[in-house]
C-alpha cells in the first residue's frame, strides 16, 4: 500500500455522464473530481511509458483482440482486465491539503446544514420501506426540518472520527466545494476540414482548478512489486493538460488514524455505517451486492449517476452504466458481529465483495466505516 499525490497545473474539464450531441447541445457539464477510472487511465498511462515490459504486454493483447471475434474476443478482453487488476489498484481517493496535512473526504448524504452554516444529522428511524420498488428497506433517514442536505461539501477525515462517528457536532465541520474549486468555463466552436466555422456548433466546457494551490488529489493505491512507478509528470482530464504525479512514502496523518479508529473500535451490536468516498458502480440490487451474512437494511442515496467511458480495445464509447454517488450511506446488518472491530468488519465486506474485480480495482466502490446504533 502507498500513496500518491496528484496536482494539476491548470483548469480542467472533466465530463460528466450528460449527453452532448453536435449541432443540438451547447453545454458540455464538467465535475471538479474526475471519476476514478480518469484517474487510473492517466496513472497507468505513467506507468506504460515507464515500463517497456507492461508496454508490450498491453500492445500484444490489443493486436491479438483485433484477430479475433464475438465471444473470443470478450474472453481476451477478460485476461487483460485481470493483467490491470494485477499491475495496479486504486483502493481510495481523497482531496488533501498538503500544506495543513488534512485528507477529505465528501460530506456523508446524512448531514444537512442551514443558511448559517449550522448542521444537524438526519435522524434514522425504524420503518420498513422499499428502495427503488427493488428491496426492502428496515431504517428510515428522517430528515431535519428548515435545513438542506449538505451536498458539495467535503469533510476533514479527523473530524469524521472525532464528530460525525459519534454523533457530535460543531461549526465548521464542513468546508464548501466552493472554497476549494474556482470554477470557470471555455468557449469554442468546431472547425471543418477547411478549418472554417460551422453553423451551430458553438459549444461551452465547465473547468475548475483547485483554489489553494496546496491542494491535491491523494490516491491510496496497491502496485506489482515488480513494477515500476515514480515521480513525474502525466496528463489528466478532457483536454490532457499537465499535472505533477508524486509519489510518497511517508504515512498519512488522517489515514493512519481512521485505521487506528478502526482498531481500537468494537460492535455494540449488529449494525455498521458506511459512507462511499468514490462513485459505486454494481450491477445488483440497490447498487450493492447481495452478499452473505450481510443485509442492506438502510440507504440514503440520490438520483443515480450514468458514468461512461472509452473502450480502449474495441475502439468505441463504454455502454453507460448506473453508479450511486460518493457520500450515500448504507446501513449493513451483519450476523453475529458484535464485539468485533471496525477494522475486522472493513476487511470483511472487502473480502466478501472482492473490490479487485470488476470496476473496483480501478477506484470505485471504495468505502468509510462508522458503528450505527440501530435502535
Amino acid at each position: 500500500m502507498g500513496y500518491l499525490l496528484l496536482k494539476p497545473y491548470d483548469s480542467l474539464f472533466f465530463r460528466d455522464g450528460k449527453p452532448f450531441e453536435k449541432g443540438t447541445s451547447r453545454w458540455l457539464s464538467g465535475m471538479n473530481i474526475p471519476y476514478p477510472s480518469t484517474i487510473y487511465g492517466a496513472i497507468f498511462s505513467h506507468i506504460i511509458r515507464q515500463n517497456p515490459k507492461v508496454s508490450d504486454e498491453v500492445d500484444k493483447m490489443r493486436q491479438e483482440f483485433e484477430k479475433l471475434k464475438g465471444k473470443k474476443q470478450d474472453k481476451l478482453a477478460e485476461a487483460l482486465e485481470s493483467k490491470l487488476m494485477g499491475y495496479l489498484k486504486i483502493k481510495n481517493i481523497y482531496l488533501y491539503d498538503k500544506n495543513r496535512n488534512a485528507a477529505y473526504i465528501p460530506a456523508p448524504l446524512d448531514i444537512f446544514i442551514n443558511e448559517e452554516g449550522r448542521i444537524k444529522y438526519g435522524e434514522f428511524i425504524k420503518e420498513k420501506y422499499r428502495c427503488n420498488n427493488e428491496i426492502e428497506l428496515e431504517y428510515l433517514m428522517k430528515n431535519p426540518k428548515d435545513y438542506d442536505r449538505a451536498d458539495n461539501y467535503y469533510m476533514n477525515i479527523l473530524d469524521f472520527v472525532r464528530y460525525y462517528a459519534k454523533g457530535k457536532r460543531r461549526n465548521g465541520l464542513l468546508i464548501s466545494e466552493n472554497d476549494i474549486f474556482e470554477k470557470s468555463y471555455k468557449v469554442g466552436i468546431e472547425l471543418n476540414e477547411t478549418r472554417t466555422s460551422e453553423e451551430g456548433h458553438l459549444y461551452r466546457i465547465d473547468t475548475s482548478e483547485f483554489i489553494d494551490k496546496g491542494f491535491r488529489f491523494l490516491i491510496e493505491y496497491e502496485i506489482d512489486k515488480d513494477i515500476k512507478l515514480t515521480s513525474g509528470y502525466i496528463r489528466l482530464g478532457g483536454e490532457g493538460k499537465l499535472a505533477e504525479l508524486e509519489v510518497i512514502d511517508e504515512e498519512i496523518y488522517d489515514i493512519k488514524m481512521l485505521n487506528k479508529y478502526y482498531e481500537n473500535t468494537n460492535l455494540e451490536n449488529n449494525y455498521v455505517k458506511l459512507v462511499l468516498t468514490t462513485e459505486s458502480i454494481f450491477k445488483e440490487t440497490a447498487f450493492f451486492p447481495k452478499l452473505k451474512n450481510i443485509d442492506v437494511v438502510g440507504i440514503v442515496n440520490d438520483k443515480p449517476l450514468h458514468i461512461g467511458g472509452y473502450d480502449m480495445l474495441r475502439k468505441r464509447p463504454k455502454p453507460m452504466m448506473k453508479a450511486n454517488k460518493r457520500g450515500c450511506i448504507y446501513i449493513l446488518e451483519f450476523k453475529n458481529a458484535k464485539c468485533k472491530s471496525l477494522k475486522d468488519i472493513k476487511e470483511e465486506i472487502e473480502k466478501a465483495v472482492d473490490f479487485g474485480k470488476g470496476n473496483s480495482y480501478r477506484g470505485f466502490n471504495r468505502f468509510i466505516l462508522s458503528i450505527f446504533k440501530g435502535d
